[in-house]
């Protein structure tokens, strides 16, 4: 078999099993299994698919039919400009997430990341706190950016934990990420940090749990249920991170939330009725809907 007629085939399984992406997933998967690239399939179509990489490529279309998540199958996915690892038992990191990264160095290079002299006269490295880090996506994004920042990601899933450390070793990222578990900013109690970060990231579960029955099956049956469930309303995790962050915040530190895009007006409203908090906005992401809360300690 050549590799165009593996690919028709597999795209056929695909599309018969409903997957919209159906070729370029195929392209995907028998990239994987060649080792090479998907336009190298094209330059090379009548290169024969032998017996042991015609079975693995099967099987791979086979689970992908299932609706195992294309992103599990290749064992990464591409973020910020990274290539992150990601399987079972880890959220798969989404392209509206980056609107965060962007914020959060832009906090960071206005100045709000600054702090005070140090007492050797030196300034000490911003302080960034990422909460619900899973893969450490927005994590390894920022300290790869430079800046030279010292960025603690906490994760309260054991698994999830588990791939981002193995994301910041992998990317070298060590000196300046560490990833810690716990619930929210119980793991950081006692570390220092209170009143001296210069952000606060987060993309929590934010989905109303009567909405998950709903969602596509490669993300209801395969992702991690902790990391979609905000509870009845969807804004637990959201409300739980407003009220503590300021205590953690220096002053005119940022506090930077994903949100689901039916909480823009909600979530305004208690940065508005909180004193410590000034300037909360939520910004749209770039399909239009308002997704990422800001707002400034005072």
């Amino acid at each position: 078999m050549t590799i165009r007629a593996a690919l028709a085939e597999a795209t056929a399984a695909l599309e018969a099993a409903g997957i919209p992406t159906a070729r370029p997933d195929a392209e995907y998967l028998a990239a994987r299994v060649l080792g090479t690239t998907r336009l190298a399939l094209h330059v090379e179509p009548r290169r024969p698919l032998h017996g042991p990489a015609r079975a693995t490529l099967r099987d791979l279309v086979a689970r992908r039919a299932r609706q195992e998540p294309l992103q599990y199958l290749l064992g990464e996915a591409e973020f910020a400009g990274l290539t992150l690892q990601v399987g079972p038992g880890v959220f798969v990191p989404r392209p509206e997430t980056e609107a965060l990264v962007g914020r959060a160095r832009a906090a960071l290079d206005a100045g709000r990341g600054g702090g005070a002299p140090a007492g050797d006269g030196s300034t000490p490295a911003p302080v960034v706190i990422d909460l619900c880090t899973g893969s450490a996506a927005v994590a390894c994004a920022l300290a790869a950016g430079g800046g030279g920042l010292a960025v603690w990601a906490v994760e309260r899933e054991p698994a999830a934990a588990a791939w981002g450390r193995a994301n910041v070793a992998r990317l070298g990222l060590g000196a300046w990420v560490r990833v810690v578990e716990g619930d929210l900013f119980t793991p950081l109690q006692g570390r220092g940090l209170a009143g001296r970060c210069d952000v606060v990231a987060a993309n929590p579960p934010y989905l109303a749990e009567s909405i998950l029955a709903t969602l596509p099956s490669e993300v209801r049956d395969w992702e991690p249920r902790a990391a979609l469930d905000g509870g009845p309303g969807g804004t637990r995790v959201v409300a739980e991170i407003l009220a503590e962050a300021p205590r953690w915040l220096r002053s005119g530190g940022t506090l930077l939330v994903e949100i689901a895009e039916d909480q823009g007006a909600w979530a305004r409203a208690r940065v508005a009725d909180d004193p410590r908090y000034e300037g909360g906005t939520v910004d749209p992401d770039f399909r239009g809907c308002e997704r990422l809360l800001e707002a400034r300690r005072v």
